[in-house]
Protein backbone atom coordinates (compact mmCIF):
# COMPACT_ATOMS: atom_id res chain seq x y z
CA UNK A 1 0.00 0.00 0.00
CA UNK A 2 2.88 2.37 0.69
CA UNK A 3 3.83 2.36 -2.99
CA UNK A 4 0.82 4.59 -3.62
CA UNK A 5 1.74 8.24 -3.14
CA UNK A 6 -1.80 9.55 -2.61
CA UNK A 7 -4.45 8.27 -0.23
CA UNK A 8 -7.40 7.26 -2.46
CA UNK A 9 -5.46 4.53 -4.35
CA UNK A 10 -3.76 3.44 -1.12
CA UNK A 11 -7.14 3.08 0.60
CA UNK A 12 -8.57 1.10 -2.33
CA UNK A 13 -5.54 -1.21 -2.30
CA UNK A 14 -5.99 -1.85 1.42
CA UNK A 15 -9.71 -2.55 1.00
CA UNK A 16 -9.02 -5.01 -1.80
CA UNK A 17 -6.39 -6.80 0.29
CA UNK A 18 -8.74 -6.89 3.29
CA UNK A 19 -11.42 -8.50 1.08
CA UNK A 20 -8.82 -10.99 -0.15
CA UNK A 21 -7.90 -11.90 3.44
CA UNK A 22 -11.55 -12.36 4.42
CA UNK A 23 -12.24 -14.60 1.42
CA UNK A 24 -9.08 -16.66 1.87
CA UNK A 25 -9.82 -16.98 5.58
CA UNK A 26 -13.28 -18.33 4.78
CA UNK A 27 -11.95 -20.74 2.15
CA UNK A 28 -9.21 -22.10 4.41
CA UNK A 29 -11.04 -21.92 7.75
CA UNK A 30 -8.29 -19.65 9.06
CA UNK A 31 -8.64 -16.28 10.81
CA UNK A 32 -7.75 -13.63 8.19
CA UNK A 33 -5.08 -12.08 10.44
CA UNK A 34 -3.29 -15.46 10.65
CA UNK A 35 -2.76 -15.77 6.90
CA UNK A 36 0.83 -15.37 5.72
CA UNK A 37 1.76 -14.37 2.20
CA UNK A 38 4.84 -14.65 0.05
CA UNK A 39 5.59 -13.73 -3.52
CA UNK A 40 6.43 -15.67 -6.66
CA UNK A 41 9.46 -14.89 -8.79
CA UNK A 42 7.77 -11.94 -10.54
CA UNK A 43 6.03 -10.57 -7.45
CA UNK A 44 2.63 -12.27 -7.71
CA UNK A 45 1.35 -12.81 -4.14
CA UNK A 46 0.90 -16.38 -2.95
CA UNK A 47 -0.55 -17.88 0.21
CA UNK A 48 2.17 -19.46 2.37
CA UNK A 49 0.29 -20.21 5.61
CA UNK A 50 -1.85 -22.15 5.98
CA UNK A 51 -0.69 -24.58 3.33
CA UNK A 52 -3.03 -23.71 0.46
CA UNK A 53 -3.48 -27.36 -0.66
CA UNK A 54 -3.95 -26.39 -4.30
CA UNK A 55 -5.85 -23.15 -3.64
CA UNK A 56 -4.72 -20.38 -5.99
CA UNK A 57 -5.87 -16.79 -6.31
CA UNK A 58 -5.25 -13.66 -8.31
CA UNK A 59 -6.14 -10.02 -7.68
CA UNK A 60 -6.44 -6.99 -9.92
CA UNK A 61 -7.76 -3.51 -9.21
CA UNK A 62 -8.03 -0.19 -10.98
CA UNK A 63 -9.87 2.96 -10.03
CA UNK A 64 -12.91 2.05 -7.95
CA UNK A 65 -13.05 -1.53 -9.23
CA UNK A 66 -11.39 -4.75 -8.18
CA UNK A 67 -11.62 -8.43 -8.96
CA UNK A 68 -10.45 -11.43 -6.96
CA UNK A 69 -10.47 -14.92 -8.50
CA UNK A 70 -9.98 -18.26 -6.75
CA UNK A 71 -9.35 -21.71 -8.13
CA UNK A 72 -7.91 -25.06 -7.19
CA UNK A 73 -4.95 -26.90 -8.68
CA UNK A 74 -4.74 -24.67 -11.77
CA UNK A 75 -2.99 -21.40 -12.40
CA UNK A 76 -5.26 -18.48 -13.08
CA UNK A 77 -4.95 -14.82 -13.82
CA UNK A 78 -7.23 -11.83 -13.89
CA UNK A 79 -6.76 -8.27 -15.06
CA UNK A 80 -9.05 -5.30 -14.88
CA UNK A 81 -8.37 -1.95 -16.52
CA UNK A 82 -10.14 1.37 -16.57
CA UNK A 83 -11.45 2.31 -20.01
CA UNK A 84 -10.35 5.76 -21.10
CA UNK A 85 -13.27 7.18 -23.10
CA UNK A 86 -10.87 9.48 -24.97
CA UNK A 87 -9.25 6.53 -26.72
CA UNK A 88 -10.63 5.21 -29.98
CA UNK A 89 -10.37 1.48 -29.38
CA UNK A 90 -11.28 0.50 -32.94
CA UNK A 91 -8.60 2.77 -34.43
CA UNK A 92 -6.08 1.40 -31.96
CA UNK A 93 -6.98 -2.19 -32.84
CA UNK A 94 -6.82 -1.47 -36.59
CA UNK A 95 -3.38 0.06 -36.16
CA UNK A 96 -1.85 -2.79 -34.17
CA UNK A 97 -3.88 -5.84 -35.15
Amino acid sequence: ANRYVVEPPRRRFRRCRAALRRCLGALTGTPPASLRFGAEKFGKPILVEPDPAGLVFNVSHTGDWGVIAFGWSRELGVDIETIDPRLDGLALAARFF
